[in-house]
């Protein structure tokens, strides 16, 4: 994508979209984030944690059961 860019192939966020299948609202992320911290800014992603749906004696008591199974972790 940066290399369309510098060279002057690409100069407008629709164009990058069509190239790489992306939506313009990624791609404008995508350059937000190179903007103030180079390529490490697009390496690093934030990832958002669910809770879990099942959580403690609920889950330890489905666990013990499936435990004999081969193939099931």
């Amino acid at each position: 994508m940066l290399w369309w860019v510098k060279t002057g192939q690409i100069r407008y966020r629709f164009e990058l979209r069509s190239r790489l299948s992306r939506s313009e609202a990624t791609i404008g992320r995508w350059r937000r984030q190179y903007r103030p911290n180079g390529l490490g800014g697009n390496t690093k992603r934030k990832r958002r944690h669910a809770t879990p749906l099942i959580s403690g004696e609920t889950l330890e008591k489905l666990k013990q059961p499936l435990a004999g199974l081969a193939g099931v972790q």
